[in-house]
């Protein structure tokens, strides 16, 4: 695994796995989000992430996390390992509820050095509302990457549940330790 791409609901645990992955396999991690916010929740232009993301992509080694729907011609041809955290949205309902009021407690930025406030978690700009509103449509993107990704013949994992997602870790730690 050289090429790795993550993709999953907000909150549903891609960048933690990601940097789990990166360190284990000593590839550079990347979150999307980070690429795509800038201070003050401004978007990236268009031409900067695209550039952005094309850097990431030039790589040898990389594991990115973030399903944004404009890059996924790109990482499809390039990935050699594509996985989907397809969690109940009860679950990453919870889990983005607990990081967000997390996050808001402590002052711990997030993507783009922006921060999230009780404000912004209860506005129409919620983490959660995007969520709520996404979720259908984001799983729906899930099965199209897995139809794409098994037409493209590259390896997909899917993960139903985060303890099959601790499981596989764990054995992929164990084998790249053994190396």
């Amino acid at each position: 695994m050289n090429r790795i791409w993550i993709v999953g609901e907000s909150g549903s645990g891609k960048t933690t796995l990601a940097n789990a992955l990166s360190q284990v396999l000593g590839a550079e991690c990347v979150d999307l989000d980070e690429l795509y916010w800038r201070p003050n929740w401004q978007v990236a232009p268009p031409d900067e992430f695209h550039t952005d993301v094309e850097r990431v992509l030039s790589e040898v080694r990389w594991v990115v996390a973030g399903n944004y729907a404009k890059t996924q011609a790109q990482f499809i041809p390039l990935a050699d390992t594509i996985i989907w955290l397809d969690y109940p949205l009860p679950f990453v309902f919870v889990r983005l509820l607990k990081r967000t009021l997390r996050r808001v407690n402590k002052q711990e930025p997030c993507s783009g050095g922006n921060f999230e406030t009780l404000r912004l978690t209860f506005s129409r700009e919620s983490i959660l509302l995007w969520l709520l509103r996404t979720f259908r449509r984001s799983r729906r993107r899930g099965w199209q990457v897995k139809r794409e990704a098994r037409l493209a013949q590259k390896r997909f994992i899917h993960f139903r549940h985060p303890t099959q997602c601790e499981q596989w870790l764990k054995v992929v730690r164990r084998v790249e330790s053994d190396w």
